[in-house]
């Protein structure tokens, strides 16, 4: 991912800059979802049924 970011960054597009912040904070926010609902997922189901790590 922070590979594509960096090559992506090189565009000559004057809005092109606002997409990929729009783009990476996307990225994040959903990173953010994943990790919430995989600590729920641990404390809220049974213990064979999730994952620990």
């Amino acid at each position: 991912m922070l590979e594509r970011k960096a090559t992506r960054l090189v565009a000559d597009d004057p809005d092109y800059l606002d997409l990929v912040r729009m783009q990476m904070s996307f990225v994040d926010q959903m990173r953010r979802i994943y990790t919430l609902a995989k600590r729920i997922a641990k404390v809220a189901l049974p213990p064979g049924i999730a994952q620990k790590d």
